[in-house]
């Protein structure tokens, strides 16, 4: 018979796993779930207690939408390493896309609990507290996040959004002035600085943050669209 491409593909990596994992990444960065699913079911036929293989089908398969499998997988993973961090991390986040959100909190607090100098846990337990409308706890949570790694400007971002919401715009600010310091060409923040600049009338700051965006992307909606609102505010305030 003639072998489908899959199988063909497997099997060159079929005396090295690390390989195969790598391969399984490399497929789901590229949006192609399925692909990873069947790369990363062939690793766990030989490694069935692989962690790192069990924790990336769980990503595979609720991309194409199986939370169910998902969170089966993860609890094979549990299985292995109760204690173990991705794994707990993993769960919450499947339990966030179906809305399970108390589940989802006892998975993220598990992590924190496990991983206490993890970033990721503590941010996405932040994010899981957003979504229960607990802001200041999910403030506390997100800071941890930031001083545990101020690398990642998403849970920055995450921070600045959360402040805003609470109305405190002083701080949003200030949080989104230290991202795009490190960060000058992340357009998002540029967007997110702009609008809360307006917010808190300061046409000077969304100025500077609409041109910056503006040369990031200067054919994207959202600069048009923030134009619009600076020159509203610009003219409002010389009345």
């Amino acid at each position: 018979f003639l072998p489908d491409r899959y199988s063909t593909e497997a099997a060159v990596f079929a005396v090295n796993p690390v390989a195969r994992i790598d391969q399984a990444e490399h497929l789901l960065t590229a949006r192609r779930p399925w692909e990873a699913m069947k790369v990363l079911e062939q690793v766990l036929e030989h490694h069935p207690n692989d962690l790192v293989a069990l924790n990336m089908l769980d990503i595979a398969q609720a991309e194409l939408g199986a939370f169910a499998s998902a969170r089966e997988t993860l609890q094979r993973a549990l299985e292995v390493d109760e204690g173990h961090v991705a794994t707990h991390v993993n769960l919450a986040a499947v339990a966030t896309r179906t809305e399970h959100w108390e589940e989802a909190l006892v998975h993220a607090d598990a992590a924190v609990e496990r991983g206490p100098h993890t970033a990721r846990a503590h941010r996405t337990r932040g994010g899981i507290l957003i979504s229960m409308g607990r802001l200041d706890e999910a403030v506390g949570a997100l800071e941890t996040a930031v001083s545990l790694d101020a690398r990642d400007p998403s849970s920055q971002m995450m921070l600045a959004d959360t402040l805003a919401r609470m109305g405190r715009l002083g701080e949003a600010m200030t949080q989104l002035e230290q991202t795009v310091l490190v960060w000058p060409d992340f357009f998002d923040a540029q967007i997110g600085l702009a609008h809360i600049s307006l917010r808190a009338g300061r046409l000077d700051r969304a100025r500077a943050a609409l041109e910056a965006a503006r040369i990031l992307r200067p054919g994207d909606p959202q600069v048009a669209t923030l134009a619009g609102r600076v020159a509203t505010l610009a003219a409002t305030q010389e009345e």
